[in-house]
């Protein structure tokens, strides 16, 4: 939901029936997450694999759409942790990448993929 479609919702329903709609959009996106995780860590490893920049250039493309679509829906500790890889990702573009910059980008992968896992979970507890 864009900003102006909830804007227009909104204005036609009251508070109630707008942060359930909300709740719903916010449940359909985490539980989307896990396959977001899933298309990074893809890239990644296709990086690793072949070294091909566009590849990079891809995957940072891919942080950046979580990062905004994470604080969008006020999962702000996601967002930041996606932000964070997205800078890794645009240093790695601009310099040539080293091993220890492999090694963070797969710290940062990882603290998302657990992040995500506990935002699943917590989902699954909050619908049962």
């Amino acid at each position: 939901m864009s900003a102006d479609q909830a804007r227009a919702f909104a204005q036609h329903h009251s508070s109630n029936e707008f942060l359930l709609a909300l709740e719903t959009h916010r449940a359909a996106y985490v539980h989307c997450l896990p396959e977001k995780v899933e298309a990074i860590e893809t890239l990644w490893h296709a990086f690793a694999r072949d070294g091909d920049p566009y590849v990079l250039d891809e995957l940072e493309q891919v942080a950046h759409n979580l990062s905004g679509t994470a604080g969008t829906f006020g999962l702000k500790e996601l967002s930041y942790k996606a932000r964070v890889l997205e800078l890794l990702l645009q240093e790695m573009l601009e310099l040539n990448p080293r091993p220890a910059d492999r090694a963070l980008v797969m710290v940062a992968i990882t603290s998302i993929r657990n992040l995500v896992n506990r935002e699943c979970a917590a989902l699954e507890e909050r619908q049962s």
